[in-house]
């Protein structure tokens, strides 16, 4: 024993009736070596059926205590009755609750598309609706004003390519009251929508301005569409996938 200072001995529930040369062997242990325990949920002590650790004093009690050291007997730290067990029963319940309810609102935000936009009602508005509603199969929130923002938000600028798209994502910050500085205090992506004469794709745009442009770091997808409805192209396919890892 005064080589090994580390060893300790345990007497699970299994060990039920002691003969005489096992306790002696167990009179040599002092009291401080000794652990109590039930080998969870394997072994049981007498006829007790299931095993949780509240079952500790069951296993104290099927032991014989030749030592007659009342510091031995269960303790109450382990006696677990049926209000405690509810309680922690309760507990339980509400934080998976809790857990399915973030999923859910999770899910529930990720199938929604908040889109920063101008009042005016132009026609790549409703393009690009029915892009978002029919080939992303997602509901969209309509946003006109700064006051609507809630920081570190995701949201989709819808800018419309009237001359260079630097100066087009501009002009719909300014009509939102958006400074430049404070466009990276949201999470934003720009979708350019551009109209083709011919029903193909034309120049792809991936990023604003060069890389001095303030606006340089936002990212940039774009949509092409012909009269009122959009192109079937590598563009269009690349700006699903875009917005969805976007939203994701």
């Amino acid at each position: 024993m005064t080589n090994y200072s580390n060893v300790y001995f345990g007497f699970t529930g299994a060990v039920e009736n002691f003969g005489t040369a096992q306790i002696a062997g167990r009179q040599s242990i002092p009291m401080n070596r000794i652990l109590l325990e039930t080998d969870t949920p394997y072994m049981q002590p007498g006829v007790v059926k299931i095993q949780p650790m509240y079952f500790l004093k069951e296993s104290s009690k099927s032991s014989p205590n030749p030592h007659n050291e009342t510091k031995f007997n269960h303790s109450k730290d382990f006696d677990i009755d049926g209000t405690h067990l509810a309680i922690l029963a309760i507990l339980v319940a509400i934080l998976w609750a809790s857990y399915r309810i973030h999923k859910w609102i999770k899910k529930t935000a990720e199938k929604k598309v908040t889109v920063l936009s101008t009042y005016a009602h132009e026609e790549h508005k409703e393009v690009f609706g029915s892009f978002v509603e029919n080939e992303l199969q997602l509901d969209l929130k309509w946003v006109y004003s700064k006051s609507e923002l809630k920081r570190k938000s995701k949201y989709v600028l819808l800018c419309k390519l009237e001359s260079r798209l630097p100066e087009d994502v501009e002009c719909i910050l300014k009509h939102l009251g958006i400074k430049t500085e404070e466009v990276y205090e949201y999470e934003i992506l720009v979708v350019a929508m551009r109209k083709t004469d011919n029903g193909r794709q034309d120049t792809l745009w991936s990023s604003i301005g060069s890389e001095d442009h303030p606006l340089h770091r936002l990212p940039v997808t774009t949509v092409f569409y012909y009269r009122n409805f959009t192109v079937n192209c590598y563009a269009n396919e690349k700006a699903k996938r875009d917005i969805k890892s976007f939203l994701s």
